[in-house]
């Protein structure tokens, strides 16, 4: 994105899906890269970790802890090919949030 910023370029494509997708409803659906199943489809040999909401303190805490937060790498490098997360809140960036359980996906796989 930044290349298309600063350049006459049209399009940048690093063929991992660099658009995220967002569905704003109750609960919230996030996609950005690939899921799983579509990172074995194009033969990458695949990590993935995933966090429940119901383990995240802020999500307690609004008795709201439904949901969860999945990353997906690459086996041989840890390069994170995507990132999914269902669950209310999952795409809000303040602290404390449901966004840190993204970090607590990586887990001890990574």
């Amino acid at each position: 994105m930044v290349q298309v910023i600063f350049s006459n370029a049209a399009t940048v494509n690093s063929g991992l899906g660099d658009i995220p997708a967002i569905c704003f409803t109750d609960s919230e659906i996030v996609s950005a890269g690939l899921s799983p199943a579509e990172a074995q489809a194009q033969g990458y040999e695949i990590r993935t970790g995933q966090f429940p909401f119901s383990a995240n303190g802020r999500a307690m805490t609004m008795v709201s802890e439904e949901g969860f937060v999945r990353v997906v790498a690459r086996a041989d490098t840890n390069l994170v090919l995507g990132l999914q997360a269902v669950g209310a809140g999952g795409t809000i960036h303040a602290h404390p949030t449901r966004s840190e359980a993204g970090t607590e996906g990586f887990g001890e796989r990574f």
